[in-house]
């Protein structure tokens, strides 16, 4: 926190005395340097070296300290504590030299006259005095500034000889003691802005985050019953015009889904909440995939969508899930802003990590649009946003998450003619060699479900009667025998009465909720050495630290509402998998 502080502190000091008049200032203090060795080479205090060397020193010092802060500034907002108590000592040590630069040659000088001594005492005076002013700046910096200054106020002083130094040293030190006593005050009232400040930033994001959850947690909930059902009629027997009515409908909450989703991302990506999960994957794999996401779209457009790689499959470490989002954005924007032509997806590897390209023949866009391509809400030019539609959030985010990973994203365009997205990615080799994949994990988790030897009895806990008809139509055509109960508390009794194969648990419910109810199942398993029963999450919560917090409390996987069948499938596949080892695939 005091890190944190400090940093901000100095920024905003740097912003208050530096950015706007730092030139002005660094000016008059060379200006005021050069008339004191003017006057003091006038009064024959000093000779004319000694004069032009401190004015060549002072001014050195001050172009260094300049460069220094433009070079320190910019990066003190992403600094460590550690680099920031750094910066604190260089600013220090800078600070030093310049006093010493300032007051260093007065204790050089050898007055002959009165007004010489007075003209040296007026100079240290300021010196110290400026150093003091300073002390606001940073703490501690006095103590190790001040030493030559004030040695050569005390020199300065020895030389008048009128038997009033003592009087005069009084008043000087009162001045001081009042003027320093004033700073220290300006000091504690800044640096306590800067903390109310902070602390009153952190409550708003965690403010911002318990509405985003909540947010989300009331959309996701009808936008369950709208797409599940959705879902389970793509199932039935439909003519020409209800599939295609139902096409739309799916679509329509797909595009709201996604659009919930990268509000959420944004605003975990401002609040610094993004963690990755890095696993070891196949790039090649994950390509593939994205491209078949969007085969159908683009073959609907009449494009070509097709991939290409320049080497063999291997396998890499890092976030999979994360880099399928930043491809999705990339060609979902490609398909939807090319009207002909085709959209390529090309997988280059490199020693370090891999790149992944998307080439389009759409309709481009102008170098000064670049600029706000990747700015939040922000796309080419009003008339995209009329003609295609979109929120402006896909590139931003896609963005962020490969700086998050060490990467970034390039692009190229001519307007007409299309554009290249680029993304490089650092990932490291996974120490496992690549195997040979065969088809997508889902239909082959659908069937271990729906094949098994004898019924799975699978015992529902929601209270909602749409979600609730929702999965009662989702999981109608599997070999499931469901019961359903309303809280979390009937889901105990029923488990306490009856064995079950797996528990489908949601999280906000009466009089029990979803989390209490399976910690006290766990409780009981342990107690009683009674066999685990899997329990997955499906539930409206879908921030991730919600996520990690259902998992510690003992659930087996989460399924985020809206559920999406083939997640479903997976999950439960994966639960059964683990707890009770693998089904028996029945070929039928």
């Amino acid at each position: 926190m005091k890190a944190e502080a400090y940093r901000s502190y100095s920024q905003q000091a740097f912003e208050k005395y530096y950015a706007r008049t730092y030139s002005g200032h660094v000016a008059m203090r060379i200006g005021s340097i050069g008339v004191v060795a003017a006057l003091l080479l006038f009064l024959k205090v000093i000779g004319p070296w000694i004069a032009l060397g401190w004015l060549l020193s002072f001014t050195l010092c001050e172009a260094y300290s300049m460069a220094w802060w433009r070079r320190v500034v910019p990066r003190l907002p992403a600094a460590t504590p550690r680099q920031v108590l750094v910066f604190r000592n260089q600013l220090i040590a800078i600070s030093a030299l310049l006093s010493v630069a300032g007051a260093g040659p007065v204790l050089l000088a050898h007055p002959t006259s009165s007004a010489g001594v007075v003209a040296m005492v007026i100079v240290s005076a300021g010196v110290l005095m400026t150093i003091a002013a300073q002390h606001t700046l940073t703490r501690g910096m006095f103590f190790w500034t001040a030493p030559v200054p004030a040695a050569a106020l005390l020199y300065s002083m020895s030389r008048l000889q009128t038997g009033l130094e003592g009087w005069i040293l009084l008043a000087l030190g009162f001045c001081f003691v009042v003027n320093a006593r004033g700073l220290q005050v300006a000091n504690a009232v800044s640096y306590a802005e800067v903390i109310n400040g902070q602390l009153s930033a952190e409550q708003a994001n965690e403010t911002k985050s318990a509405f985003l959850a909540t947010v989300s947690h009331e959309i996701r909930t009808p936008l369950n019953g709208v797409l599940g059902m959705a879902q389970a009629m793509t199932r039935e027997p439909l003519t020409a015009d209800q599939a295609e009515r139902l096409k739309v409908l799916r679509h329509s909450g797909a595009t709201l889904l996604t659009l919930l989703n990268d509000l959420l991302d944004m605003a975990k990506i401002e609040a610094g909440k993004i963690e990755l999960e890095p696993l070891d994957f196949d790039p090649e794999m994950l390509a593939r995939g994205a491209c078949d996401a969007f085969a159908a779209i683009a073959a609907e457009k009449g494009l070509d969508l097709h991939f290409e790689t320049d080497g063999e499959p291997a396998l890499y470490h890092g976030d999979p899930t994360r880099i399928r989002q930043i491809l999705y954005n990339l060609i979902g924007n490609a398909v939807k802003f090319t009207d002909r032509g085709h959209v390529m997806v090309r997988l280059a590897f490199a020693p370090t990590g891999f790149e992944l390209s998307v080439k389009d023949t759409g309709v481009g866009f102008c170098e000064q649009a670049r600029a706000s391509l990747f700015e939040r809400f922000g796309q080419a030019d009003a008339t995209t946003t009329r003609r295609f539609g979109g929120s402006g959030l896909g590139l931003p985010i896609s963005r962020e998450l490969a700086k998050l990973m060490g990467g970034d994203i390039s692009v190229e365009s001519r307007v007409g003619e299309g554009s290249v997205f680029r993304v490089t990615l650092p990932a490291p080799r996974a120490a496992c060699p690549a195997v040979t994949m065969g088809p997508a994990l889902t239909p082959v988790a659908e069937a271990l479900v729906t094949t098994a030897s004898t019924p799975l009895r699978v015992l529902v806990a929601e209270d909602n009667p749409t979600n609730q008809l929702v999965l009662q139509s989702l999981l109608g055509g599997a070999d499931i025998c469901l019961e359903v109960v309303e809280d979390g508390l009937l889901a105990l009794e029923a488990w306490r009465k009856r064995s079950f194969d797996l528990i489908l648990m949601d999280i906000n419910m009466p009089i029990m909720d979803g989390v209490s109810a399976t910690r006290a199942i766990r409780a009981e398993e342990g107690a009683s050495a009674r066999a685990r029963t899997p329990i997955i999450a499906l539930t409206a919560n879908a921030m991730d630290h919600q996520k990690y917090d259902y998992l510690a409390a003992g659930l087996d996987g989460h399924v985020s509402k809206p559920i999406d069948v083939a997640a479903l499938f997976e999950a439960i596949a994966a639960a059964l998998a683990t707890t009770a080892g693998p089904l028996e695939l029945v070929e039928s």
